[in-house]
């Protein structure tokens, strides 16, 4: 989330997802809640995107939708996990939160096909690893709640607004993190007397 500003001629810092430089200027052109920015050092454009705060003219909560930056995920992640997850984050950031939703769904049913899950749908695979103790019960009710946002998503069609679409996410993050690299780092540390 970039800093709030007050009016859209207003100086915004921003860390450029090109060169990596932070830098503080005012946008070079803007279109209701979108601005455009212009790097100070590789002079690459720069897309945001604020909310309206209600009953102002303030615009809050801007992100960077352009361009993309691929945040680096540990190498204990498989890789078809790791793409679909890429893809739900692009997707959000690109503002598309159902195909966010479907893309963090997709990257739940990598996890269930990597730890070679049995049953044909997801729900199943899901069941298949909380009942042969590989994920937590917790686990499970993360997946299984990203599972039905998903499913929702391609079947139902209902508008997931951007809160939603982070939440889906996270969570979907979590269950990577909990799954893949607190595991391997727990792995790391384990004591030999350890059971």
């Amino acid at each position: 989330t970039l800093s709030s500003i007050s009016d859209g001629r207003s100086n915004v810092t921003l860390v450029c997802p090109s060169c990596e430089t932070m830098f503080t200027n005012t946008p070079r052109a803007m279109f209701g809640r979108w601005q455009i920015h212009e790097c100070e050092k590789c002079h690459r454009p720069i897309l945001t995107v604020y909310a309206g705060e209600e009953g102002t003219n303030r615009l809050v909560g801007g992100r960077v939708v352009y361009p993309y930056r691929a945040p680096q995920l540990s190498n204990e992640i498989p890789d078809t996990v790791r793409l679909n997850y890429d893809q739900a984050l692009r997707c959000y950031s690109a503002g598309a939160f159902n195909a966010a939703a479907v893309m963090a769904r997709a990257a739940v049913e990598s996890i269930c096909q990597n730890m070679q899950a049995q049953g044909f749908k997801l729900q199943t695979k899901l069941e298949n690893l909380k009942d042969t103790h590989k994920i937590t019960p917790r686990l499970w009710q993360w997946g299984d709640t990203i599972r039905l946002w998903g499913n929702d998503s391609v079947h139902d069609f209902p508008e997931i607004d951007e809160d939603e679409a982070e939440y889906i996410i996270k969570f979907a993050w979590e269950v990577i993190e909990h799954v893949y690299v607190k595991e391997a780092d727990f792995q790391k540390i384990k004591h030999p007397k350890a059971t």
